[in-house]
């Protein structure tokens, strides 16, 4: 540590405009990252289910759509017109040929090309399904955002809603990025009123700002550039606003209080700064790395949400204390007391070793016991009030009730008879009395509305029900 420090003080501000260009650099390609990221992975790849889903697709040539457009007629669906045809056949297929010739689009199925099965139109016969199946190999999120922008609401006096994974996705992927400007607006001014109170002084409160902000947007450029090569978790981006701001303010102050402190003792900026390095850089490095390996410790779960989670705290991590260890002595190289100008209070800014912390230190060190049952029966009864806790998948029903794919998915439980266009896929072999038997039993539990095998053309030792 002790050569790092002194190569910080001989070279401040290589080191400080260096990481500084890096990280700006970066961004160009950083905030891309938004556009890559994903909604899903919240199922094990070798899970019984994911195994379903390859069988179905390389046994039964199944390639579902990724996009559900639901048409909410005027009128009912089987309304015949004077010349016997459906009313409102015209209108489903205009809308179907338009879908057709989105870039990507594969293929579109409506309720009246596929022969106007019961399963596609709604209990009160006014809503239909529009099955859109896009091209597989490519970004999905293009031609699903053209979709959900062109044709959401009214389409020839018709109402249409857009379901689905990519609709469900495309809005998580909005609401995150909504919800991120808004805590930025809300927390950021809140953060810096009290980084004010704890620092002292306006120059000293902004360190961990600029520590936070260089983690987060150079976490954004390393994750843009994983998303390039495999899938990665919208949710990491929450991950990586929120502990790049954490450790950067959490770090900093260790550094900057042990600065001040060396400051006080009489010795110079540089002897200041290279006992900086050794003492708080050290503690700074130490923490980030146990943080960094619990973080890394995720990689190890099969669902890339949780992979995701590693990556972006791995990485959010490292630059965080690299930027405390490193580049904010590189600072305090430069600045030396100015970091203490631009004061709010006009007491002492060293740290003090008597105070509030002092008295709760020293009745804790005197009572070790009973604090220690008053914690464990307080972490205890918190622990307790979690047992009740109901866990689901993430879907559509973690968005807002008014967010437009929230609303078409609610219209697909509501209005829909047992979700027979969605069903439950069970994949089964056997002899013919054994499947029948198991069938009999799938059906006599409760909230099943039908079974059936469903018919086949392909070759296969599977039977679908």
């Amino acid at each position: 540590m002790l050569s790092l420090a002194n190569f910080i003080v001989r070279r401040a501000k290589f080191v400080l405009f260096g990481f500084i260009g890096l990280i700006a650099l970066s961004s160009v390609w950083g905030f891309q990252v938004f556009g890559n990221l994903q909604g899903g992975g919240y199922d094990d790849p070798n899970s019984d289910s994911a195994t379903v889903s390859e069988l179905l697709g390389t046994e039964f040539a199944l390639d579902p759509a990724e996009v559900i457009v639901l048409v909410d007629l005027p009128g009912d669906a089987n309304e015949l017109a004077a010349n016997g045809a459906p009313k409102y056949f015209e209108l489903v297929t205009e809308l179907s040929d338009h879908l057709a010739k989105i870039d990507g689009v594969i293929s579109v199925d409506n309720y009246y090309s596929l022969g106007s099965p019961a399963s596609l139109v709604s209990t009160d016969g006014k809503l239909v399904y529009v099955l859109v199946d896009l091209q597989n190999g490519i970004s999905q999120s293009v031609p699903t955002a053209l979709i959900i922008d062109e044709f959401t609401g009214d389409y020839l006096g018709a109402e249409v809603h857009i379901a689905g994974f990519g609709a469900v996705t495309k809005a998580i992927t909005e609401t995150i990025e909504q919800d991120l400007i808004r805590a930025e607006i809300i927390a950021i001014p809140i953060v810096l009123l009290l980084l004010l109170f704890v620092f002292g002084s306006l120059v000293a409160a902004g360190l961990p700002l600029f520590v936070g902000g260089l983690a987060i947007v150079g976490s954004f450029f390393v994750v843009w550039g994983v998303s390039e090569f495999t899938d990665v978790s919208i949710f990491a981006v929450n991950l990586i606003t929120g502990l790049g701001l954490g450790l950067g303010i959490d770090y900093s102050l260790l550094v900057v209080n042990r600065f001040r402190e060396e400051r006080a003792a009489g010795n110079s900026v540089e002897e200041s700064t290279v006992a900086t390095i050794t003492t708080a850089g050290k503690t700074v490095i130490f923490s980030g790395l146990t943080v960094a390996l619990v973080m890394i410790s995720m990689a190890f779960f099969p669902q890339y949400f949780l992979q995701s989670f590693a990556l972006a705290g791995f990485t959010v991590v490292t630059l965080a204390v690299i930027g405390a260890a490193i580049v904010i002595p590189a600072q305090l190289v430069l600045l030396g007391d100015k970091v203490d100008s631009i004061r709010i209070f006009k007491r002492k800014l060293v740290p003090s070793d008597k105070g509030i912390w002092e008295k709760i230190a020293r009745f804790t060190m005197r009572r070790p016991l009973p604090i220690l049952f008053v914690t464990i029966l307080g972490l205890s009864g918190m622990f307790s009030l979690s047992t009740d806790a109901v866990f689901g998948q993430v879907d559509d029903r973690v968005l807002p009730k008014d967010s437009p794919a929230s609303v078409a998915s609610n219209l697909l439980r509501e209005r829909f008879d047992g979700r027979a266009s969605s069903p439950i896929e069970i994949l089964v072999q056997g002899s013919d009395e054994a499947i029948n038997d198991y069938i009999v039993l799938v059906q006599e539990q409760p909230d099943i509305a039908r079974v059936a095998i469903v018919p086949t053309a392909e070759d296969t030792a599977w039977v679908r029900i």
